[in-house]
């Protein structure tokens, strides 16, 4: 088999490994850090333009007992840790790969994608909540330099923090002389960190993923300044799930979030059109039966304690996102009734919102990946059949007609956008990627905008380059390339974490900036970036050719959005 075809089977919500210069030279060992209220030291390596630390646990041991529970803080840090390796993977949902892909793929393109795509042999363990910190060379207690918190992505079925190198930002903020400090975490995934049912509910152990997340929120507060950093500057940052992950923090608790950050950066993701665990049960009973749990008195109790590689196993029968129902998996963040006491969508209504600064966006065709999965739809009853029988289960089937109403079979409207009757395999594959790709992240995004526009500042932006990669254009994932090369996307996420504004301090007394593409800041930023207002709706476009960026109004596509949204508030996927 292709290689390539193993690439399209992670490429879904992956993370990428980055292998850069930085993980070619050589490093040699730090000057011990003496963590806060410990006595503790932790040893990571050098290579003279960034330290590293790596594979730090930040949790007990989520094992054993304290399987299917919240994360525990660790008591008391003992001795030396050489923190010179990451950690390992959060054990992975199994993801198969696809039997299928369009003759017009770029196999070539794939392969090359593949080279920077999550390797399935990597070591994985239950034991793997730790956390990894990249730093300044010269960092000490009293730099007190912003930070940057990295939640990866992986549809929160797979990846790792592993898979990206932060040095890379790090390097890149000390050339704009806005030094910073960037740490990745790892947090549970499939089943064992996004359990669902009426059982994880009353048990009160939905959402544990979130629950690791907010943990090393904590972690990092307490003992960041060790490493250089301003505990009181962090900014939380995310891609796809981990988008999704920055959403939630800023959602929960009533939108009180604790001090535990400053500001959010959130890369295609945000809100989640899902309803409330109990509307799940389908997915905890399934895995119940595979893991052979069907007869106990207390099925929970039972998950806990089983040998490992039996609940792994039952995992793996759950649904991947490269199986036929594509993004309606089991293991979501769903309302549990603690950390979301309500579906995302409610509560960013009622104004559960951190109020603090943000920047989201999306790819421009966000869908056409988890489309592949769909090529065998090849008409509009069988369209219909799919998103009643695995997205919209309590939807009517006239409200199922008035969606696909509103994303016409004609392929000049679908996904990728703006390519006219080219990129379409099959009859219905750009009509299934214009809407997937808008239900679960543009009209999230849209409503995520219009809940925060007018009560703090925002910025918004749409990634348009790639567009003539065949099939897939401007795919999900492909702005990582970039936000990790670095390029002008690293340098706006940078001005953001330094000074809460992603057009960074020349701009911070601009009042009134034309928009023109010839617009350039000093040091390295480019194009003055405004403000999204409800009135205005300007977004930045990263596009590709002599012009890298420009500006439109985010009204593209409003109708049919619109509907979109209307329909998920009504019909929440399951």
């Amino acid at each position: 088999m292709h290689s390539s075809l193993y690439l399209l089977a992670y490429l879904p919500f992956t993370c990428l490994v980055l292998l850069t210069a930085a993980e070619r030279r050589a490093f040699t060992a730090t000057p011990p850090v003496l963590l806060d209220d410990s006595d503790a030291t932790v040893i990571g390596s050098t290579d003279g333009l960034t330290n590293k630390f790596l594979g730090i646990p930040y949790a007990q041991p989520p094992v054993g007992e304290l399987r299917f529970r919240h994360p525990q803080p660790i008591e008391r840090y003992a001795s030396t840790y050489t923190a010179s390796n990451f950690g390992p993977f959060c054990p992975q949902q199994y993801v198969p790969t696809l039997t299928t892909v369009p003759p017009t793929l770029d196999l070539d393109l794939a392969d090359k994608i593949l080279s920077t795509v999550l390797n399935a042999s990597a070591p994985q363990s239950e034991d793997c909540l730790t956390l990894n910190v990249w730093t300044p060379p010269n960092a000490n207690p009293e730099s007190g330099f912003p930070v940057a918190i990295w939640i990866h992505g992986g549809g929160f079925q797979d990846g790792g923090s592993a898979l990206y190198d932060g040095g890379v930002i790090v390097e890149r903020a000390v050339q704009l002389s806005e030094p910073m400090i960037v740490v990745t975490i790892n947090y549970r995934l499939s089943a064992l960190g996004w359990l669902t049912g009426a059982e994880a509910r009353d048990a009160g152990v939905g959402n544990l993923g979130y629950s690791d997340q907010r943990l090393a929120l904590q972690w990092i507060q307490k003992h960041i300044r060790s490493f250089g950093g301003d505990r009181a500057k962090v900014v939380i940052w995310g891609q796809s799930a981990g988008a999704m992950s920055v959403a939630a923090h800023m959602l929960t608790n009533g939108g009180n979030n604790e001090g535990l950050f400053r500001g959010a950066f959130m890369q295609s993701g945000s809100l989640l059109p899902l309803g409330d665990m109990q509307g799940a049960q389908v997915f905890y009973d399934n895995l119940v039966a595979d893991a052979g749990c069907e007869g106990a008195f207390d099925t929970l109790r039972c998950l806990r304690y089983i040998p490992f590689h039996r609940l792994k196993a039952a995992m793996d029968k759950s649904p991947g996102f490269y199986a036929y129902q594509s993004l309606a998996t089991s293991w979501w963040a769903r309302a549990d009734g603690k950390f979301l006491p309500k579906p995302t969508y409610e509560l960013a209504a009622e104004g559960s919102i951190s109020r603090v600064p943000l920047v989201i966006g999306s790819c421009d065709d966000e869908g056409t990946i988890v489309a592949l999965t769909s090529l065998n739809i090849t008409t509009t009853a069988q369209l219909h059949t799919w998103l009643s029988t695995y997205f919209f289960i309590n939807a009517s089937r006239a409200e199922i007609d008035g969606l696909l109403a509103a994303y016409p079979e004609d392929p000049s409207q679908g996904s990728p956008f703006n390519t006219g009757r080219l990129d379409a395999p099959t009859p219905q594959f750009k009509r299934i990627a214009a809407l997937v790709g808008d239900m679960m992240f543009e009209a999230p995004r849209k409503a995520f905008l219009a809940a925060t526009s007018g009560r703090q500042d925002v910025w918004t932006y749409t990634y348009r380059r790639n567009k003539d990669v065949a099939v897939l254009g401007s795919a999900h994932i492909m702005d990582l390339f970039d936000m990790f090369g670095p390029s002008d996307m690293t340098d706006h996420l940078i001005h953001f974490v330094s000074y809460l504004d992603p057009n960074g301090l020349a701009h911070q007394t601009a009042l009134d900036v034309p928009h023109t593409q010839d617009m350039f800041a000093v040091g390295g930023s480019l194009l003055f970036w405004p403000k999204y207002h409800s009135t205005s709706k300007t977004k930045l476009v990263y596009m590709d050719g002599s012009v890298p960026l420009g500006f439109a109004e985010d009204t593209e596509r409003d109708e049919q959005l619109h509907y979109m949204d209307k329909f998920l508030r009504g019909n929440p996927v399951r």
